[in-house]
């Protein structure tokens, strides 16, 4: 097994390589979920290794050595080198957190974080990024952990749900695809954890 500093380099090298493909080919960049499907077909990997790959990062030497021919790149560079590096990795995080938010909620962003609304405008077009404060601002209003540095973590590239509206939607989700059998076995855990009466 490779040590987990560089299992997530090659995790997120993987992910940046899939994020680098969605920008090159115009998809949508809020669109995770064809990611698993393309990783497939790439490596001929089982749909539950892939997911568990993309969910976690879990890869041994042979998984590196395949994804490394899958996605043509060399081995060394996915095992030690950090490719989103390359990006302006704030600006792409904060691209992405505004790429969340639905028609109208960046002048609710801005009220809710002390901002003109043109300030956001410049900091979606790279123009103008936000500082250390307006950077811990926009971790709170999208739910993210507060030490996160969106200076050097390429959230941009996550597969999980990261923000609070992603997270909502994705559970909401996973309750209506559930089957009524264990919704039923669910319910009184989830009526106690949500403090329904």
């Amino acid at each position: 097994m490779i040590t987990d500093r560089w299992r997530d380099a090659v995790h997120n090298n993987v992910l940046y390589d899939l994020w680098s493909r969605d920008m090159r080919s115009g998809t949508d960049l809020g669109d995770r979920g064809h990611w698993q499907r393309v990783l497939q077909q790439m490596t001929g990997w089982p749909q539950a290794k892939v997911l568990a790959f993309l969910s976690t990062g879990s890869a041994d030497d042979e998984d590196v050595r395949r994804l490394a021919d899958a996605l043509a790149i060399d081995e060394e560079t996915l095992r030690y080198r950090l490719m989103a590096d390359d990006e302006d990795v704030l600006g792409e995080n904060v691209r992405y957190l505004l790429s969340t938010l639905k028609h109208g909620e960046k002048g609710a962003l801005a009220n809710a974080i002390g901002v003109d609304r043109s300030t956001i405008s410049k900091w979606l077009k790279g123009a103008h990024p936000p500082d250390k404060a307006n950077q811990r601002a926009l971790n709170s209003f999208f739910g993210l952990p507060l030490d996160t540095d969106l200076q050097k973590e390429p959230i941009f590239v996550s597969f999980r749900p990261l923000t609070l509206r992603q997270r909502r939607e994705q559970l909401r989700i996973a309750i209506e695809d559930v089957s009524d059998d264990t919704l039923r076995a669910l319910l009184p855990a989830l009526e106690k954890l949500l403090d329904i009466k």
